[in-house]
């Protein structure tokens, strides 16, 4: 299997839960609906990882149809196309990924550049959407 076709089969499920995301949200059920039936404006931010864009792309759809903050979640050293190769054990996203039974007990994060703008979005927000595609985001 070639690299793009990996990184295919990562970020084929993440468009698909933000297309229903999208989907929800042009329902009138999301945010929205809320707004709605409260008469008040909701502070909302859009909080993404993406290695390759496809996230990028459907984190700004959802924050252009909330009216909510969009923020990238910055890796302090960014991903190269072979930190990105899932075919090579020494790849960096295969010892991430590898270091721990599941993604979440993994101890193995990368440095998050932007970590305060994050936490003060996260801080002012009363909905929050964040969007990866197999990447390990840590916000301790």
């Amino acid at each position: 299997m070639s690299q793009s076709e990996k990184r295919r089969c990562i970020a084929v499920p993440a468009v698909i839960v933000l297309t229903l995301v999208m989907l929800f949200l042009s329902a009138g059920m999301g945010t929205g609906a809320v707004q709605a039936k409260t008469n008040t404006k909701k502070n909302t931010a859009v909080i993404y990882f993406s290695a390759t864009g496809t996230t990028k792309a459907a984190a700004k759809r959802i924050g252009k149809k909330t009216k909510g903050k969009v923020i990238e979640i910055k890796a302090a050293d960014p991903y190269t196309d072979d930190d990105l190769d899932y075919g090579d054990n020494n790849s960096r996203v295969t010892k991430e990924h590898e270091s721990a039974a599941s993604l979440a007990a993994s101890s193995v994060h990368p440095e998050i550049s932007n970590l305060k703008a994050i936490k003060k979005a996260v801080k002012n927000a009363d909905v929050i959407y964040i969007g990866y595609a197999g990447g390990i985001i840590g916000l301790n």
